[in-house]
């Protein structure tokens, strides 16, 4: 991992930083800490704990700021800065003649403060395959490491340098709104310089680092917003020992700075940051010389693409979290699948207010580029923008009488769903006993829970049998129940149901219980999502099981529901919108998954139209057109769900889902979703494996 200190007065500042780098790297301890380190995140690798989860931005700004396991102690305000979140007080004017309660304002962020970046190939940019890649990258990045104007890429010669496929990306990169950060004028081992040059030495040699910076300077004048002018000092001194100058480096920075760049000059080097429990000693330490730091080359190595994707989450919270790195940018970003990639709804300020409820209001908002948007009757007819910088603000917006229509430009949406695999793992299996070549299946149903919050009740299957579904039903109909999930009890799998907050009517658990000869299944578990609305849990089966039942569990039961990814191979778990506005109140969701296997086992899934009424207490329900229903589950895009049931009149089985609550116009009602296993593969091919439709769709 590298690590950039801006250099813009340079001189003696590259010096100190270069030596707190090695005594940082020499006396500092690397290893999770004795006493020392407790409270202060010691202990483990940094990286792979789950170090800062949904931080609020509720406490104060300045002072201990306690998330989980990692602590992030503030530096003091005349030290540095952070892009923790600040105040932004709004004030509006209204014109006599319009009513309050017809405006509705949106403030929402258009741009971070903070450098989110990644390192790109510029091949990337020309190739007619990577258009998916390259909107990927504008939508999530706000800055773009080009490398290959590194010296030793030239592509022409000592005479006729060529650089043109790297100022080809970075003109591609500025015309799609991004800044551009460029790696690097020098570095000072031998294997990283031109062998034209490794032959100079005395003035010749130092015209020619002089000469390479001007030119590089020149070429990209106006185009940068960093400029890597000595990369990885502590790796090499081969210009120091070719030259006999220990002052090389010092005047490479001065001599950069004679030319009048417009781009900041960075120091960068690598391990200021590494695995450890240090992290925030570095950080902090670094902090103090008063400059600008960045994470330069962040890059994590793992086999399983999926834990090493949460690892990165962990860490990007770390760095964001501390008020003296200024951004952090990746190395390696890989043009793969984008499954479960961010899906920017954290991180960010998007806020909505009716007028009508007064004309003065504060917002805790990240530091960036704002825009108020003005609707009247549901119609844009005013944008501001303003930006919050390091201080709170204050800000009069005059509202017109206008009722002419503006333009409201929308961020392309190039990002799936946000889906987290954090936590995912096996709980244990279980097999039925019985030789019977038919399988039959039936519904065991608990008593009522309690009635307070976090009451529960449980429910299991009897020996011999397998769960093969696990749901929860409100005892009134109601969307107050934090759902249901599987654990396991003495070996044995238990479906649990939880009560939620103002719910005296409990909640039922319900256990659909299965057998037949070779019928084996495999728990898995995984979450919580992220805490917002449409984040998503998903645990993987294995590739020779399927998904039979599907549960989900949210401790503020803000979720839309559970459903099975064919595609996938999987459970998936959404969050709905947050139930209460208190941050620390928001739990995401926590999917559960009955993964099993048997001889000429097929499994199709069959869901319920969305219901066409919006009325609490009202139901649909499916059916299974052939085999045997194994489990039921509950979908509601829009949320408020009470719950699923299977009901049986001895010959049809049946599965029912429940509006929970009265729902606004526009919004979407529920879906039942039936599970069932089909004789042969020709009956499911017949069925078109309907789990294929996205959720919500009919």
């Amino acid at each position: 991992m590298d690590f950039s200190v801006v250099c813009s007065k340079c001189g003696i500042v590259v010096i100190i930083l270069a030596v707190i780098a090695i005594l940082l790297w020499a006396f500092l301890p690397r290893g999770g800490g004795g006493k020392e380190d407790e409270g202060k995140g010691g202990g483990g690798d940094v990286v792979k704990t789950n170090i800062l989860m949904n931080p609020s931005f509720e406490d104060d700004l300045y002072g201990t700021w306690d998330n989980k396991s990692f602590w992030v102690d503030r530096v003091a305000e005349d030290v540095v800065h952070g892009n923790f979140a600040l105040r932004a007080w709004n004030r509006f004017t209204v014109p006599s003649n319009v009513p309050q309660s017809a405006l509705d304002v949106q403030i929402r962020l258009k741009k971070h403060s903070f450098v989110f970046g990644v390192r790109a190939n510029d091949a990337n940019f020309r190739a007619k395959d990577y258009t998916y890649y390259r909107n990927l990258v504008f939508s999530w990045f706000n800055t773009i490491t080009i490398n290959s104007i590194n010296w030793k890429y030239n592509a022409g010669n000592e005479t006729n340098p060529n650089y043109s496929k790297a100022l080809s990306a970075i003109d591609v990169v500025r015309a799609n709104g991004l800044k551009v950060r460029a790696h690097c004028i020098h570095r000072d081992t031998p294997d990283n310089i031109p062998n034209w040059v490794t032959a100079l030495k005395g003035q010749e040699l130092r015209d020619t680092v002089d000469f390479h910076i001007q030119q590089m300077v020149n070429l990209t004048r106006g185009k940068l917003f960093h400029w890597c002018v000595m990369n990885e000092h502590l790796q090499g001194m081969w210009y120091e020992e070719r030259l006999q100058d220990p002052n090389i480096t010092k005047n490479i920075f001065k001599y950069y700075n004679q030319q009048n760049p417009d781009a900041k000059a960075f120091l960068n080097d690598f391990t200021g940051v590494t695995a450890g429990g240090n992290t925030q000693l570095r950080l902090d330490y670094l902090s103090r010389a008063g400059v600008e730091l960045f994470m330069t080359e962040f890059d994590l190595a793992w086999p399983d693409v999926v834990q090493r994707a949460d690892w990165h989450e962990d860490a990007m919270r770390v760095f964001y979290a501390h008020p003296g790195l200024h951004g952090a940018a990746i190395w390696n970003a890989r043009a793969r699948s984008a499954s479960g990639l961010p899906s920017q709804k954290e991180w960010t300020t998007n806020v909505n207010r009716n007028l009508g409820d007064g004309l003065t209001f504060k917002v805790r908002a990240f530091q960036g580029d704002y825009e108020v948007i003005v609707r009247r009757s549901g119609v844009a007819v005013q944008i501001v923008n303003f930006t919050l910088g390091t201080t709170d603000i204050e800000q009069q917006i005059e509202i017109t009488s206008s009722t002419e229509p503006v333009t409201v430009t929308e961020t392309p949406d190039y990002l799936p769903m946000c889906r987290s695999h954090r936590a995912q793992a096996s709980l244990g299996s279980t097999n039925t006993t019985t030789t019977d070549t038919t399988m039959v299946c039936h519904t065991v149903v608990s008593a009522v829970s309690g009635k307070q919050e976090n009451d529960n009740v449980s429910v299991t299957c009897e020996a011999g049998e397998v769960m093969t579904g696990c749901t929860s039903l409100h005892g009134n109909k109601e969307w107050t129940r934090m759902g249901e999930r599987i654990v396991f009890n003495n070996s044995v799998p238990v479906c649990t149901a939880y009560n939620g907050r103002n719910s005296p009517a409990g909640v039922t658990a319900e256990a659909r219980c299965c057998k037949v000869s070779g019928l084996t299944c495999d728990y898995r578990v995984a979450g919580p999502s992220s805490a917002f609305d449409g984040a998503q849990a998903e645990a993987r089966c294995p590739a020779n099981t399927q998904p039979l039942g599907c549960s989900s569990f949210s401790q503020y039961p803000d979720m839309d529901g559970v459903y099975p990814d064919k595609t996938e191979n999987s459970c998936i778990a959404q969050s709905g919108e947050p139930a209460f506005t208190n941050p620390a109140e928001r739990s995401g969701s926590i999917v559960s998954a009955a993964c099993c296997s048997a001889p000429n086992l097929t499994c199709i899934v069959v869901m319920s139209v969305n219901s066409s009424s919006l009325v609490y207490g009202d139901s649909v329900s499916v059916t299974c057109p052939t085999g045997v229903m194994v489990s039921c589950s509950y979908w509601a895009v829009s949320g408020k769900s009470a719950g699923a049931t299977i009901l049986s009149d001895g010959r049809t089985d049946k599965c029912v889902t429940y509006m929970g609550a009265n729902m606004p116009a526009g919004t979407s009602g529920t879906i039942a979703r039936a599970h069932l296993t089909a004789a042969s593969a020709t009956a499911a091919a017949d069925y078109g494996y309907q789990v294929r439709h996205h959720p919500g769709s009919g």
